[in-house]
C-alpha cells in the first residue's frame, strides 16, 4: 500500500483519501447550513444558490476531472465572496457584485486608495488567498478520484437543469441594504454585469406609449457679469449632525455648522452610507437620482460619462462660469476624472495636482488650493468661477488621530474612541469652514459668494449607535421596511453667503439629494433653464421627494423628457 510520512509517522493513502472525503464532506454540510440559514429571502431562494454553486462545481469538474477537488474549490470561493460581500457591506452597506472586480480593480487610482486606506484588510486577504492557493494545489495533487468527460458533461446538464428549475424572478430588494443573501446577490449580479457591459445603463422612465411629453427646449442665453455671485459647492465627506441620535455625546459647539444662513437645520437623504461617495456627487451634480439606473447604479459615473447634458456645471459654462473641481482622490479613482472632465468641469485638479501628502489632508488644504485658484483666476479676467470642493480629513478609518495634539474639546467616555475621533475631526472641520468663509471677505472685498454644503453619507462608524442597530435589525427582519427611507441614509444641506442674501430655502421635512442642484442654481439668483423649471416644480409638487416621491409617474414623465431632450443619453 503506498504510503506518505508526516512528522516521520506513516500515512496510508487508504486514510488520505478517507481523510480528504471527510474534509469535503463536512464543507458540504456546512455550507448546506449556511445557504438554507442565510440565503433565504424568499422560499426558492436556498435552491437557487445551491443550484448555481453546484452549475459552477460542475464546471470546474470538467476542467480539472477531479470530483473532491472541483467540490473543496468551489466552496472555498463561496467562502471567498460571502467573506469580502459582508465585508464591502460593512463600509459601504452595499454587498459584492460581479462587475465590482471590473470596477475596482480596473482603477489605478482606486487600487491606490484601497492600498492605502485599508492596508491590513488587503494584506490579510492577499496572505489568506496565498494560503488557500498553496492548499488547494495540495488538494488538487491529492485528488485522485477522476471523472471522465462524458461524466462530467452529465453532470452539467443536470445543473443546468436544476438552475433553471431553481431560478427565481427578479427581486429589487435583493441590491437593497439588507446584510443577508451575499451569495445569492453575486451570482445574480453576475447576469447584470453581463446586461451592463454590453447593453450600458438602464434609466426609469415612461414610455412613448403611455407618455406623450413634450422634450425640454434648447437652453436659453444666460450671461452674468461681476455683480454675479461666484458659487462654491463643499463636499463635507461622512458629514451628518450627530443631534440626530441622543446616544451620541457630542460637543455642541458643533451645532451651528448644520445651519444654513437661515439658522434652520435642512436635511438632506441620500443614497448611500458609510462610503459610495460618488454616488451622492453623481445624483447632486446630474440632478436625477442613482437608483433610477438600477442595477449600473454602483458603477454610475465610468457608465454615464459622456452621456449627460445640462449638468450642474455644464449650466454654470453655459451662464458664462469657469469651472472647476478640487478632488481629493486621484483622477482615476472610480473613472471620477473623465467623468467629471464629460459633466463640464474645465478644470479638474486631483490630489496629485493640489500637492496631497495623504489622504487625509485637512479641510483648509483644499479650501487653499481654491483661494490661490480664483485669486489667479480673477488677476486674468472679471469671469465668475463655480467650484466643486471635495474634502476627506472626515473620511473613515477612525482608529489613528489626526492632529493629536490639537485639542478641540471632544473626548466623551460614552462614545466609543472611533466615535470620539470622528467628532474630533468634524470641530476641526468647523474650523477649517470658519476660517475659510473668513479668508474669502478679507481676501475678496466687493466679491459676492455663495457658499452650499453638504454631507455625502453617514460614517461607517455610526453603525456602533443603538437607534442604528435598531434600525439594521429591522432591516434584517421585516421584509416591508425600507431602509434607505430611514434615518440611515439622512444627513444635511447648508447654504451661506458673503456680500449677499440667498432666496428663502425650501421647507421640506427631508429634500432628496438630487433636487440639491436646484437648491445651488437658485441660491446663485441665475435664470433656471426649461429642465431646471421642471426639477423645481418637481420637488415641490413631491414635497422634497424625488426618488421615493409617491406621484412616481411624474417623476419618470420628467425622465422621459430629459432622454427625448438628449440631456441623458442612454443609446
Amino acid at each position: 500500500m503506498v504510503s506518505r510520512f508526516v512528522n516521520g509517522v506513516s500515512l496510508p493513502s487508504g486514510f488520505r483519501r478517507f481523510a480528504y472525503t471527510l474534509l469535503v464532506t463536512a464543507g458540504l454540510i456546512a455550507f448546506g447550513y449556511y445557504v438554507m440559514r442565510f440565503e433565504d429571502g424568499y422560499p426558492q431562494m436556498p435552491y437557487e444558490a445551491l443550484a448555481s454553486t453546484s452549475l459552477l462545481a460542475c464546471l470546474f469538474l470538467i476542467i480539472t476531472r477531479r470530483l473532491k477537488f472541483s467540490i473543496l474549490l468551489t466552496l472555498v470561493l463561496a467562502a471567498v465572496v460571502v467573506i469580502v460581500s459582508k465585508f464591502k457591506y460593512a463600509m459601504l452597506t452595499a454587498p459584492l457584485l460581479a462587475y465590482d472586480f471590473i470596477f475596482y480593480l480596473g482603477s489605478r487610482g482606486t487600487i491606490d486608495f484601497l492600498l492605502t486606506n485599508y492596508t491590513q484588510y488587503v494584506a490579510g486577504l492577499l496572505l489568506a488567498l496565498t494560503a488557500l492557493v498553496l492548499v488547494l494545489r495540495k488538494a488538487y495533487r491529492a485528488d485522485t478520484f477522476y471523472v471522465g468527460r462524458a461524466a462530467s458533461l452529465a453532470l452539467l446538464v443536470v445543473c443546468i437543469g436544476g438552475g433553471y428549475l431553481a431560478s427565481g424572478g427578479y427581486f429589487k430588494t435583493l441590491y437593497a441594504a439588507n446584510d443577508r443573501y451575499h451569495l445569492t446577490v453575486f451570482y445574480r449580479s453576475i447576469d447584470d454585469a453581463i446586461s451592463i457591459v454590453s447593453s450600458g445603463p438602464l434609466f426609469e422612465m415612461t414610455t412613448t406609449a403611455e407618455a406623450a411629453v413634450p422634450p425640454f427646449g434648447p437652453q436659453a442665453e444666460c450671461t452674468t457679469d461681476e455683480r454675479a455671485p461666484h458659487v462654491i459647492v463643499i463636499h463635507q465627506e461622512s458629514g451628518f449632525p450627530p443631534a440626530f441620535y441622543k446616544s451620541i455625546k457630542y460637543n455642541q459647539d458643533l451645532d451651528p455648522f448644520f445651519r444654513s444662513f437661515d439658522g434652520k437645520l435642512h436635511k438632506l437623504r441620500v443614497e448611500t452610507y458609510g462610503g459610495g461617495s460618488w454616488l451622492t456627487e453623481f445624483s447632486l451634480l446630474s440632478g436625477v437620482s442613482t437608483y433610477s439606473f438600477g442595477k449600473a447604479r454602483t458603477f454610475i459615473q465610468a457608465l454615464m460619462r459622456g452621456r449627460l447634458k445640462n449638468t450642474v456645471p455644464q449650466y454654470f459654462q453655459h451662464c458664462g462660469y469657469r469651472t472647476a473641481a478640487f478632488y481629493t482622490m486621484l483622477s482615476s479613482f472610480v473613472a471620477s476624472g473623465p467623468f467629471y472632465k464629460s459633466i463640464g468641469f474645465q478644470d479638474f485638479f486631483d490630489s496629485k495636482d493640489q500637492g496631497a501628502k495623504s489622504y487625509k489632508e485637512r479641510d483648509s488644504f483644499y479650501y487653499g488650493n481654491f483661494v490661490h485658484y480664483l485669486e489667479k483666476s480673477l488677476a486674468q479676467s472679471n469671469q465668475r468661477v463655480f467650484a466643486y470642493v471635495l474634502t476627506n480629513a472626515t473620511h473613515h478609518p477612525y482608529t489613528s488621530a489626526i492632529e493629536p495634539q490639537l485639542d478641540v474639546h471632544q473626548n466623551n467616555p460614552e462614545n466609543s474612541p472611533e466615535m470620539n475621533e470622528y467628532l474630533r475631526r468634524m470641530l476641526m472641520a468647523k474650523m477649517d469652514y470658519e476660517a475659510f468663509l473668513k479668508t474669502l471677505a478679507e481676501r475678496f472685498p466687493g466679491e459676492k459668494f455663495v457658499i452650499v454644503r453638504y454631507g455625502d453619507h453617514q460614517p461607517n462608524v455610526a453603525n456602533g449607535v443603538p437607534e442604528i442597530s435598531q434600525i439594521n435589525v429591522r432591516a434584517r427582519t421585516d421584509p416591508s421596511f425600507d431602509v434607505a427611507q430611514s434615518d440611515k441614509f439622512a444627513t444635511y444641506y447648508t447654504v451661506d453667503a458673503i456680500g449677499m442674501l440667498p432666496p428663502p430655502l425650501p421647507d421640506f421635512e427631508i429634500l432628496e439629494v438630487p433636487y440639491l442642484s436646484t437648491i445651488i442654481t437658485n441660491s446663485a439668483g441665475l435664470p433656471p433653464s426649461e429642465d431646471y423649471i421642471a426639477r423645481l416644480v418637481l420637488m415641490h409638487h413631491c414635497r422634497g421627494l424625488y426618488y421615493s416621491c409617491a406621484d412616481k409617474r411624474t417623476v419618470l414623465d420628467f425622465h422621459r423628457r430629459l432622454v427625448g431632450s438628449g440631456m441623458v443619453d442612454i443609446n
